[in-house]
């Protein structure tokens, strides 16, 4: 699917938070036929940060697909240099070639990345690069419907519900609305 189709479909134009299950949607379009034997740095990156524990990780629920769309498109303020930005610190870091290394040493390597990135205020351009791929893994994940419906816990009403609150002349409404929150 290309960009000027995705935003014509009017998915995206329906508001932010239809954002993710646009992306899912499109990402599962483009994957019906398609085979990859060999795993890219996204594969990897994504198997690092969310590994296959007692549900499956980012790798098996198809986020590297939906990490290089959402790039692709821009979302997170993400482009195509941070996965270059990203790649050339890897491998500098791991002294080789980062996708030739073992996973325990690319396990190593990104932990390194992710807490240098954390430390740096404010975060130099390699360290804001990884700072978008990781946030587009972890929206990836989290909206897949594995990891909205196995990994998380959704309560429709959390904690005890009131249906008659008493509220004072001081009172103002509660805003939970986390998708504004910047």
């Amino acid at each position: 699917m290309n960009r000027r189709r995705l935003l014509t479909s009017g998915a995206v134009a329906a508001g932010a938070v239809l954002v993710p299950s646009a992306l899912w949607w499109a990402v599962r379009q483009e994957q019906r036929g398609s085979v990859e034997t060999h795993p890219t740095l996204l594969d990897v990156l994504c198997d690092l940060v969310i590994p296959a524990t007692g549900t499956p990780g980012a790798l098996e629920v198809g986020v590297p697909a939906f990490v290089q769309l959402a790039i692709d498109h821009g979302l997170a303020s993400a482009h195509a240099p941070d996965l270059q930005l990203v790649a050339a610190d890897l491998d500098r870091r791991s002294g080789a070639r980062f996708m030739s290394s073992t996973g325990a040493r690319q396990h190593e390597v990104l932990a390194a990345v992710d807490a240098a990135a954390y430390q740096q205020r404010p975060p130099n351009d390699i360290a804001a690069a990884w700072l978008r791929i990781k946030q587009l893994i972890l929206l990836g994940y989290y909206t897949s419907e594995v990891g909205a419906t196995q990994e998380l816990r959704y309560e429709l009403v959390p904690g005890r519900f009131d249906s008659d609150i008493a509220l004072g002349q001081d009172d103002r409404a509660w805003a939970s609305d986390w998708v504004a929150v910047t």
